[in-house]
């Protein structure tokens, strides 16, 4: 989507409709319905392009429409990442993957794999030659110095599987690899093990160094957040042909699990799972519209199981609001509301369902079983598809909202931020924008949520 940066400040802690673009439109000035910040950074351009995403991958399009119209250049592009995770992980090759070349329109979705693969994926593409890292200082236990640069080397490496499925539904011959030193030595892996064909995202495979046929360079630098004060504070920083782009994550900020609220009222994650059970194979949402009416058929049914609920108490029970809701046959009410949005078409259901009589009496059944509190943070935290419709590879699945990292299956750092390190952090950004500013980048996009897919952004 293309969102125009004119939303009202949210507030402080807690980001639901992005404190992260209010900051950028004071040092951008205020913004047009096409997302154009409507000011003149220093140098006469008339305008910088911002697109706000919900998945970081998502960001690929606009960089590739842009260039491809000229505003940016189609090759050797440095990316300042404002982030909390580097998003260099590799992407997968598969039949029609544009194969270090510059994708078509048709090819793109080739690209748009995974939330933390798409810096390599445009690398590969020709499209970055550098990136600049700006990490914070919560993922300090990450890095051993304030300050690094090395060069990682992305290729291909033959695959030896004779795994018949494999072999059909990724490339036949070729995985990607990529290379860098290790101290002194260099090193290399795909994710791919190349005897088996099994993917490993969380560690990866080790391949012979000699075997990676290498294609591109990638320079990346890592720069500690006060360390990219002084750093971009030096006007040698970027030639002063050097196309630059500029790219925020709000995870920068701090990056928490989606389903800690409910976590935290003793709901164990198998019977967060349970409910899954009953939702996922019956809603199959064909865009955000479906997508925003399922949330909103379910989390009307949870508010009102726990209306009743709460009229069920003894100070409550015999008060004249509760009367009707005590009376309210919940399984009746939502079960025709359903029928009432499939045949408008409000939602959609999955093809394999052949009656969804069940659905509802499961689902108050399920929800009875729950405490007040405990549907208080499910109705917080809401439902959602798993992923954004643009990502090519993920099985798509409509469920409780529950982000990509939970405390059994992380692969990163979790930081629990506070109203005074958010401003502390928003005032550190404002000074290192102001000098990242004086490059004229030729386009900004902001990640609004990280690690997660929630269509309203409810969480960071």
């Amino acid at each position: 989507m293309h969102f125009p940066l004119d939303k009202g400040q949210a507030g402080v802690g807690v980001s639901r409709d992005g404190w992260l673009q209010s900051r950028l439109r004071q040092i951008q000035g205020t913004s047009g319905s096409e997302g154009r910040a409507l000011t003149t950074p220093p140098g006469g351009q008339t305008h910088v392009d911002v697109f706000v995403v919900e998945e970081h991958h998502e960001v690929l399009p606009y960089w590739f429409d842009a260039a491809t119209k000229g505003v940016i250049p189609q090759t050797g592009n440095t990316l300042v990442h404002i982030d909390g995770h580097s998003d260099t992980a590799p992407v997968l090759n598969m039949p029609g993957y544009p194969f270090f070349k510059w994708p078509t329109k048709d090819q793109l979705k080739y690209l748009m794999q995974t939330n933390d693969g798409f810096i390599q994926a445009a690398a590969m593409a020709g499209f970055l030659n550098r990136v600049i890292w700006v990490w914070p200082d919560w993922d300090i236990e990450n890095h051993e110095d304030y300050y690094n640069m090395f060069t990682m080397s992305l290729g291909w490496i033959h695959a030896k599987t004779d795994n018949w499925l494999v072999r059909l539904v990724k490339s036949p011959d070729k995985v990607f690899c990529m290379c860098f030193k290790n101290g002194t030595n260099l090193e290399c892996m795909s994710f791919v093990n190349l005897e088996t064909g099994e993917e490993v995202r969380e560690t990866g495979y080790s391949v012979p160094t000699e075997e990676c046929i290498v294609r591109k360079l990638l320079i990346m630098e890592e720069l500690h957040q006060f360390t990219a004060i002084k750093y971009f504070n030096n006007s040698d920083w970027a030639t002063g042909r050097e196309s630059v782009l500029l790219d925020i994550d709000e995870d920068f900020y701090g990056c928490t699990y989606v389903v800690d609220p409910i976590l935290k009222t003793n709901v164990t994650l198998d019977k967060l799972w349970f409910l899954n059970d009953i939702i996922t194979p019956v809603f199959c949402p064909v865009d955000a519209a479906q997508e925003k009416a399922m949330d909103k058929f379910l989390t009307e049914l949870v508010e009102n199981v726990m209306n009743k609920k709460h009229c069920e108490t003894d100070a409550l029970k015999t008060s004249t609001r509760c009367l009707g809701i005590t009376q309210l046959n919940l399984k009746a009410v939502y079960a025709d509301t359903l029928r009432l949005l499939i045949l408008s078409k409000a939602i959609s259901i999955c093809s394999r369902v052949k009656t969804t009589d069940h659905v509802v009496p499961q689902l108050v059944a399920y929800l009875s079983s729950m405490t007040i509190e405990q549907l208080g943070a499910l109705h917080f935290i809401g439902f959602c598809a798993n992923t954004s419709p643009r990502t090519y590879l993920d099985y798509r699945e409509f469920r409780v909202c529950s982000g990509a990292n939970t405390p059994e299956q992380s692969a990163v750092i979790v930081h629990a931020t506070d109203e005074k390190e958010v401003r502390r952090r928003t005032i550190f950004l404002k000074h290192m924008l102001k000098n990242v500013m004086k490059r004229k980048p030729g386009l900004i996009t902001v990640s609004q949520v990280s690690e997660g897919r929630l269509h309203s952004t409810r969480a960071v």
